[in-house]
């Protein structure tokens, strides 16, 4: 993905008849930029006030962030914010550094233990896929990332609990299409760790929602990240960008 540097738009002042309010709004749970360059937390610019806890020491890099296994990860408090069973959305950027076993991206359940709450995951065999999982049903869609190669990954949860699968900007048809539901419970969220299941790669851009995402909107964060959910910023001639590509934004204020 375009790794982009910046001052976030939430700490300055927004263009004319644009209010901050209105430009935090829109479903946003938990908005982690990534751009911090050290520190053991990562601030949320959203409205949900999630600030996550960088734990067994995951480490900065390039403006996103490198989880090495042995258990980093973002951990999440739990909230009201995120007390979401369904209509939900989850999406980010990963780099899979290897595909030698399955990988966290994002869990709810305790977070010293093993339980889930739900577990979504990059599931290694039978066949590959990515994997909505809790202990009521598993929805998969076959997917293999490339190792090395940023991939834009997004989880839509309906309101009947059927899953949505996206990977680059496309939906994903399942190849097991089963209702994973679960109830709300006190359990922290994290991002990248669940028993043997350690991501191994850099993470950036993530994002909660609880609303829907359609696939037009899905397809517009893999296109141009920013332009979506940052409407202050804007790309510099390019309206998308291959990855790892430094582009400069203009912040209009």
């Amino acid at each position: 993905m375009p790794l982009l540097h910046y001052e976030t738009p939430w700490q300055r002042k927004p263009p004319p008849g644009v209010s901050l309010d209105s430009r935090k709004t829109d479903g946003i749970q938990v908005y982690y930029a990534l751009n911090e360059s050290g520190g053991d937390r990562t601030h949320d610019l959203s409205r949900g006030l999630n600030p996550g806890t960088l734990t067994n020491s995951p480490t900065w890099k390039n403006g996103s962030l490198h989880l090495g296994g042995s258990s980093q990860k973002i951990l999440i408090a739990d909230s009201d914010s995120l007390s979401m069973t369904s209509n939900m959305t989850m999406a980010g950027w990963f780099k899979f550094d290897n595909l030698s076993g399955s990988r966290c991206l994002i869990r709810k359940g305790s977070s010293g233990g093993t339980d889930i709450t739900f577990l979504w995951y990059w599931k290694s065999s039978g066949p590959a896929s990515l994997s909505l999982f809790t202990g009521a049903g598993a929805s998969e869609a076959n997917f293999t990332p490339v190792v090395g190669r940023w991939h834009h990954l997004a989880c839509v949860v309906l309101a009947d609990n059927k899953i949505q699968n996206y990977a680059d900007g496309v939906l994903l048809p399942n190849s097991t299409d089963g209702t994973p539901t679960w109830s709300d419970d006190a359990d922290p969220w994290n991002v990248g760790d669940w028993s043997s299941f350690d991501f191994v790669g850099d993470i950036d851009q993530l994002i909660v929602w609880n609303r829907i995402l359609n696939s037009g909107e899905i397809a517009l964060l893999r296109s141009n990240p920013w332009r979506y959910h940052q409407p202050a910023l804007v790309p510099l001639g390019v309206a998308a960008a291959p990855p790892d590509v430094f582009i400069p934004l203009v912040m209009v204020i």
